[in-house]
């Protein structure tokens, strides 16, 4: 991809994000072990898979039934194709704030709501600088830090061959936030596809300045999408309550996500007894 080139239509169609190298019935899922159990899944730090246009989701379904003991498929925001027994629907959500920069009267700095607007001057004001980078091991230090403090897993030997392409696209914009001492505070990688740009990798070291580095950082991400005539910004969604709802302060909406689990029987109480949280809608 080069600077000129047009908006991918899907970031996570890109084979990048499929770090396995194995085979599945559908292009766009990884070929894992989940606790021992072979698997096809939305590949790992994918928000969705790259649903093709047009997809014949019943061809697809009839695929899938016939490949690993278990397939997890994370359909893209809005997206839902009803598939009944022996598949689990599990409603999920994201958060999505649009606008349409084609109006004679829009304005960008209207986006924010004024508190926002009122968090980045206080920002600025205490001396918090936002800078762009392509230096992957900052990025993934503050992702990795964040990770860890939430007590989510996360495979940095993985994860870094994933972020070092990915921040080589001209299709992404990457952020750090430094103190007035010059410390690295957060960071943001933001992709840019048709018509959507997603907050896909995030961290942060906590401390008092880093919610408004947080806010900072979003507007850098609003101001790229608007310059390259995206209409939305997805905040990537997220399980955790608090987090929605500092997402959802921004005005952004809440927007359908669907996940579809199915399940051999055999490989149920397994993961019953160690993934949990698989099994919860």
């Amino acid at each position: 991809m080069n600077a000129n080139s047009p908006l991918p239509s899907s970031w996570y169609a890109d084979p990048i994000w499929i770090s396995s190298g194995g085979e599945t019935p559908y292009p766009h899922l990884a070929d894992v072990r989940i606790k021992g159990i072979p698997s096809a899944t939305t590949p790992a730090w994918a928000l969705h898979v790259g649903w093709l246009e047009n997809a014949d989701s019943e061809e697809i379904r009839a695929r899938l039934e016939s490949s690993k003991p278990l397939v997890i498929i994370d359909l893209p925001p809005g997206v839902d194709v009803k598939w009944g027994q022996p598949w689990m629907g599990q409603r999920r959500h994201t958060r999505q704030l649009h606008w349409n920069a084609k109006d004679a009267g829009f304005d960008l700095e209207g986006l924010l709501p004024a508190h926002r607007l009122k968090q980045i001057r206080k920002g600025t004001r205490n001396g918090l600088k936002v800078e762009p980078t392509r230096d992957v091991d900052r990025v993934l230090i503050l992702h990795q830090q964040a990770r860890q403090r939430k007590q989510l897993s996360s495979n940095e030997g993985a994860l870094r061959p994933l972020l070092e392409k990915v921040l080589q696209s001209p299709h992404q914009s990457s952020y750090i936030v430094l103190s007035d001492e010059g410390k690295d505070l957060a960071s943001a990688v933001f992709l840019h596809e048709r018509g959507r740009t997603i907050y896909a990798f995030g961290g942060q070291i906590r401390g008092k300045l880093s919610g408004l580095a947080s806010v900072m950082l979003i507007d850098a991400g609003i101001r790229d999408a608007v310059k390259r005539e995206v209409n939305c910004f997805d905040f990537g969604g997220s399980m955790d309550p608090g987090v929605d709802k500092f997402y959802a302060e921004f005005g952004a909406e809440k927007v359908v996500k669907w996940r579809y689990m199915r399940c051999s029987w055999w490989a149920r109480p397994w993961l019953r007894l160690m993934r949990p949280d698989l099994f919860r809608s």
